[in-house]
């Protein structure tokens, strides 16, 4: 339908089909974002596709309205929780309390490994997430609005250094590194110690895949952009 970048998301949408209202012709995948007069769709493989809004039938525009207006951040007070996130130890807990109420007017609470965050309003909620992310942890938020919207490359990589991985204890190191190596294509993971503040990664492997599974174990880490 449009041109194609290779590009992986860790947000999280419903596949569909989309039809193109003049040939009728259909592509499969999930609607990523709206840029103006496009939609972003991912397809299978990480493929995504930019397409003219003003192309699709009606059902695909009164999805897109609809998602939108899903995904609005709420004007007034919220309520979320991010589950799986990494909290193994005291430490850890402590810090991502830090991280996210360090947001004026925002408290975070944690029970297991779920991260609940009361904020004023969504977009205080919001900024609360992403101090969250940068002090090195990731939970599914229970939100649709606060997920992941980045896009991570599928171009495969040789090394690349990750930065702000939560490592405060062993047992962070080991369940990082484990992380780390369950994603495709990986060979070595160097200098992955306790209160490392950068981690390198070596092999055949592409930041969509690091990235997902950093964020299947509970962690985030800069670098992948």
């Amino acid at each position: 339908m449009a041109g194609l970048v290779c590009l992986a998301s860790s947000a999280w949408a419903e596949s569909r089909t989309w039809t193109q209202a003049a040939t009728g012709k259909t592509i499969i995948g999930e609607l990523q974002r709206v840029e103006g007069a496009k939609i972003r769709i991912l397809r299978e493989g990480g493929v995504v596709v930019d397409v003219p809004l003003a192309m699709l039938v009606d059902a695909d525009r009164e999805y897109v309205a609809g998602w939108q207006a899903k995904s609005a951040l709420p004007t007034g007070p919220v309520e979320l929780t991010l589950t799986n996130a990494h909290l193994c130890c005291g430490s850890c807990r402590d810090a991502v309390i830090k991280a996210g109420g360090g947001i004026e007017g925002v408290t975070v609470t944690t029970a297991g490994n779920n991260v609940t965050i009361a904020s004023p309003d969504g977009a205080k909620a919001l900024e609360a997430v992403k101090a969250i992310h940068q002090a090195g942890y990731f939970g599914v938020p229970s939100l649709e609005a606060f997920g992941d919207k980045k896009t991570y490359s599928t171009t495969k990589l040789k090394s690349v250094k990750l930065s702000g991985i939560h490592l405060c204890c062993g047992k962070c190191v080991t369940m990082a590194t484990d992380a780390i190596k369950a994603a495709d294509g990986v060979a070595e993971v160097i200098g992955m110690e306790k209160n490392a503040s950068e981690v390198t990664v070596t092999g055949d492997f592409s930041p969509a895949a690091l990235a997902e599974a950093l964020h299947a174990a509970g962690f985030h880490a800069g670098g992948l952009d």
